[in-house]
């Protein structure tokens, strides 16, 4: 993977030149991902993937939580487009997930 399907959630990292990209794709990739692209050096990361058939949402970039910086994004409808047989009896797995990336040092 080294291409991003269909942008979908974005978040700026101030001072960092940094932009993070959510997807939310149904062909560009079997598993949406999070991409961190510096616009200085035009380097494309793949920083999170989510599970099959998910889409990631809700990408945001925290600089200073009590001296600590986060990347946090959610996972939605995991099972929802795919898998739909591996959900089984809990219909609670296919809620929405939040998941943080850090902590790094605080980036104000």
């Amino acid at each position: 993977m080294s291409h991003i399907a269909n942008p979908d959630n974005l978040s700026f990292i101030n001072g960092y030149d940094t932009l993070l990209i959510g997807e939310d794709t149904v062909n560009g990739h079997q598993n949406d991902m999070v991409w961190a692209y510096n616009l200085s050096t035009r380097e494309l990361t793949r920083i999170f993937s989510a599970p099959y058939g998910s889409e990631t949402t809700g990408v945001y970039f925290y600089p200073d939580i009590n001296g600590y910086a986060y990347i946090k994004t959610q996972v939605q409808h995991p099972y929802g487009e795919s898998d739909t047989n591996k959900v089984g009896s809990d219909p609670s797995v296919t809620h929405s997930y939040t998941g943080y990336i850090g902590p790094f040092p605080a980036m104000n």
